[in-house]
């Protein structure tokens, strides 16, 4: 059954944490179970529930992804906690500014000054890099034109020479998932397997959008390959052909299609 708090109740990282906790503990499921069919790691379910995930993953998307994921397998509004988590970063933001209200009005004074002081240095340095960046800038781009002027050159007297230029690089850590996530320009049928499970087999409609998380890799099979927009970890793949093609994966080496590479990843 769907549990759903009032949006008042929900002040800051530790009362989500608290809500994750107490439905997890109601339904009396253990961290290895979560693990084992959400593929989030023990610690940081227990970091969510304890309000400190974002010293751990250190990355707003990843923890909004693992929240909606977690909160969707207890059964809460995945939706309502994504929001308020998000919301909990103004709540922060909004304290620290509310600190100067209590002060005296001599210190204010004094903070005035020297924010004014902090700006103009501030001011000056930007300015000062501003100048040495585009002077930068320039050279490097006129180091780019001449270069490009005579590989130019170059192709032109040695045209029998092969182009074997390297298939485009990607990266992913090691303590990240794998995220696809895939946009239809068109009715799509698709059969899509992570890490060796079958996670959907149908048609992606016009305009719909699908993501999935993976800790080793996604095997994707699409009947109209064309019509598909794909990203790997918010990195934009391109077209990967046309027509049906079957045997796509994407893994931490890259993306393939049955041996040949379009994209590696990164070292």
């Amino acid at each position: 059954m769907e549990n759903r708090e009032n949006s008042d109740s929900i002040k800051n990282l530790k009362e989500i944490g608290d809500i994750l906790s107490r439905a997890r503990h109601d339904k009396g499921i253990t961290l290895e179970k979560v693990h084992k069919v959400t593929r989030i790691q023990p610690r940081i379910i227990e970091a969510f529930e304890k309000g400190v995930a974002d010293q751990i993953l250190n990355n707003k998307v990843y923890s909004i992804l693992f929240l909606r994921k977690y909160a969707s397998f207890l059964g809460l509004n995945a939706d309502e906690l994504a929001a308020r988590y998000k919301a909990s970063y103004k709540d922060d933001e909004s304290k620290k500014l509310d600190l100067t209200d209590h002060l005296p009005e001599k210190e204010l004074d004094f903070r005035k000054w020297v924010a004014a002081a902090v700006f103009l240095l501030l001011a000056f340095i930007s300015i000062h890099l501003t100048f040495v960046l585009g002077s930068k800038l320039i050279a490097l781009f006129h180091n780019m034109s001449v270069k490009k002027t005579a590989s130019a050159k170059a192709k032109k007297i040695d045209v029998k020479k092969e182009d074997k230029s390297d298939p485009q690089r990607f990266y992913i850590p090691k303590d990240k998932p794998i995220i696809l996530s895939l946009r239809s320009t068109n009715d799509v049928w698709m059969k899509v397997k992570k890490d060796g499970r079958t996670v959907f087999e149908g048609t992606l409609s016009k305009g719909a959008s699908k993501e999935w998380l993976a800790d080793d890799h996604v095997d994707l099979w699409a009947g109209r390959a064309e019509a598909l927009e794909i990203e790997i970890n918010g990195f934009p793949t391109g077209k990967i052909g046309e027509g049906n093609i079957k045997n796509i994966r994407i893994s931490r080496q890259g993306l393939k299609i049955n041996n040949k590479w379009l994209l590696e990843a990164k070292d």
